[in-house]
């Protein structure tokens, strides 16, 4: 058991906020983890979000679902004891703006969550591997005008967090090697995913020749997902 988990285990929250909640699994294993609480919303930009997220929680009537943009929060100033966001930062156009909204919203002596895959340190190839498509998948993202950033090092996130003033209460780097890094049901996951971008790139040689190195290296090396971080604050 992790230090992180100890710790969350014991904490009791009236309120949970998870931000650009998506399918809502990290706010999952947060409402799963903590020892209680009275309330959990996860909030996306994208409306089509909610369907994902009500099947993760089968209707549990403490957790709800609201359309809204972290860059504008609809709560007033210090209304949760525990916010989160979880491999979303590079997906924002303004993520100190989200992180400062985030802040506003956490009660005194609340907790902040970040949960990020970070690009460099010592990872093994096959988490580059996952690192490069990552990558390359921004890059198609950014081509069409969508909003897909290169993902953070491992510095730059805890910065971020302490550039809000926040009391560092723990990391915990998050690696995962065990699984078979040629498992044919990793190609079968990421294939139709890969093939999406290389249509969503046609028209450009240079992304359509990225994504065929890629491909080459994905059968050659393998897959391990990235290395993640996983950080708790305090705010004073």
């Amino acid at each position: 058991m992790t230090k992180i988990i100890s710790m969350l285990e014991e904490f009791r929250a009236a309120k949970i906020l998870d931000v650009a909640t998506g399918n809502g699994n990290f706010l999952k294993f947060l409402a799963d983890t903590l020892s209680d609480y009275l309330e959990a919303i996860g909030i996306d930009a994208k409306p089509e979000a909610a369907g994902p997220f009500e099947e993760t929680f089968q209707q549990d009537p403490k957790v709800h679902f609201i359309a809204m943009t972290a860059e504008e929060m609809n709560f007033a100033d210090s209304s949760f004891d525990i916010v989160s966001i979880s491999n979303s930062l590079h997906h924002l156009a303004d993520p100190q703006h989200v992180l400062d909204e985030m802040r506003r919203v956490l009660k005194p002596g609340g907790i902040f969550i970040l949960n990020e895959m970070y690009r460099d340190g010592d990872q093994a190839p096959t988490q580059q591997t996952h690192i490069l498509l990552h990558h390359w998948f921004a890059a198609v993202d950014r081509a069409q005008n969508v909003i897909h950033n290169e993902t953070y090092t491992r510095q730059e996130l805890i910065d971020s967090i302490l550039g809000l003033g926040l009391d560092l209460l723990d990391t915990e780097d998050q690696i995962d090697l065990s699984e078979d890094p040629r498992d044919p049901e990793i190609y079968t996951e990421l294939d139709p995913v890969i093939q999406r971008y290389f249509q969503r790139a046609e028209g450009s040689q240079e992304l359509q020749e990225q994504g065929k190195r890629l491909q080459e290296r994905l059968r050659n090396i393998g897959f391990h997902s990235a290395s993640s971080l996983l950080l708790v604050a305090r705010k004073q």
